[in-house]
């Protein structure tokens, strides 16, 4: 995702990118960091993740390219899902931003 990301900032094609991580069931809302009660129920609700997404999204002169990607998680097999699924989201925006602006990646 990095090689193509680079390409495309080079060319002008995007200008920023960002992503945020998912899961189902959904994690529970923290109020702010003096939230220990919050804190603890997401820390609890963590262990019961059935599924890990990210959203990536980039801006382009065309428009923002928004994707998102989700795996089973399995964590523990000696690979995180967090860092396969963002990779996964940034390649599924990056491809699509490469693909509006006429680029063949």
């Amino acid at each position: 995702a990095a090689e193509i990301e680079h390409i495309l900032f080079t060319k002008g094609i995007t200008t920023k990118h960002g992503y945020k991580f998912l899961s189902k069931p959904e994690l529970p809302e923290i109020k702010d960091i003096f939230d220990i009660e919050g804190h603890k129920r997401r820390v609890e609700a963590w262990k019961d993740i059935k599924w890990y997404g990210c959203e990536a999204c980039c801006e382009t002169p065309k428009g923002k390219v928004i994707k998102r990607a989700w795996v089973r998680n399995f964590e523990g097999m000696l690979a995180s899902p967090l860092t396969i699924v963002e990779n996964i989201a940034k390649l599924l925006a990056f491809y699509k931003a490469s693909i509006l602006h006429g680029i063949e990646i």
